[in-house]
């Protein structure tokens, strides 16, 4: 495929990309070092709708809607880490992009860390927002959609549901919009959604927690490039200790603790995440030391 070029407008302009067969949606701003966003479970482009137009005015942001996802086809797909991990090296390649940032939310931080363990040559530095795959604990209401039938039943798309999963993502309920709501709900209602998150949530866990062959966390030392760890203090999806845990694992990597804020730092507190994001992926790797920014 021909390279999605790079531009100086800071408005993001949407594509669709074919990777390995699947229509995929993308979302491109700005020009230099590329970063690309990839979002969470259940989720698409709209988790990066403060981020994208800020870090497009110093960096060249791909922001992704994932298979099965937003508006990218897919649904028909058997997801598990190992294709998520492919299909980032597919989409980079789709890209023409041989080195690049990644930032991953929830399950994006995830299939971000695989896809830096497959290719550590690759990925220049790794941007880790509430990720999954840094321990057995998990939301009570994920592990009972893995259960048959009552997944079936909770995840059929309202906009009520919608609603009460984002009071369990943002912690500041002042913030769910109905803006958000209705860009979120669009998203979630799309046909083939529910049934891909579905999928992927009973690949990678179960009605215990998140699944042995998720769980990176013994493997994280290898990484050997710069890694920024961003966690909201009153996570109610995946817990702050997972944030300190990857910290002691990940040799030099950056803790940052968002206070009075839930899943989506990234979204709560735009501004100062997208400061921190910026001033990590700018500073020079030799200077990158394992500190903690922020406090419980």
């Amino acid at each position: 495929m021909t390279p999605v070029h790079q531009t100086t407008s800071y408005a993001p302009k949407e594509h669709r990309v074919d990777v390995g067969g699947v229509t995929i949606r993308l979302l491109t701003a700005g020009s230099g070092a590329p970063v690309v966003l990839i979002h969470g479970l259940g989720n698409s482009i709209a988790s990066w709708r403060n981020n994208i137009g800020p870090l497009s005015k110093s960096f060249r942001v791909y922001a992704v809607d994932l298979p099965g996802h937003g508006l990218s086809t897919g649904y028909d797909r058997r997801y598990n880490l190992s294709y998520g991990a492919k299909f980032m090296t597919q989409l980079l390649d789709s890209l023409g992009l041989s080195q690049v940032s990644l930032a991953g939310s929830s399950l994006g931080g995830l299939v971000a860390m695989k896809t830096a363990l497959d290719l550590p040559d690759k990925i220049d530095r790794l941007v880790l927002v509430g990720s999954a795959g840094l321990g057995r604990e998990l939301a009570l209401f994920l592990r009972l959609l893995t259960l048959p039938g009552v997944g079936e039943l909770m995840s059929r798309p309202s906009r009520r549901k919608t609603r009460w999963t984002l009071e369990r993502i943002i912690h500041d309920h002042s913030l769910i919009t109905e803006s958000l709501l209705g860009e979120v709900h669009q998203y979630r209602a799309m046909p083939g959604v529910s049934g891909t998150m579905l999928q992927i949530l009973r690949t990678g866990a179960t009605i215990r927690g998140q699944k042995d062959e998720v769980i990176l966390l013994n493997q994280l030392e290898s990484l050997n490039m710069p890694v920024l760890i961003a966690w909201g203090v009153q996570d109610r999806i995946l817990p702050v200790r997972h944030a300190y845990r990857a910290h002691e694992h990940i040799k030099g990597s950056r803790l940052h603790i968002f206070q009075e804020c839930g899943h989506w730092p990234q979204l709560e507190k735009s501004e100062e995440f997208n400061t921190l994001v910026e001033e990590f992926l700018r500073e020079p790797v030799d200077s990158t030391s394992s500190r903690v920014v922020g406090t419980r």
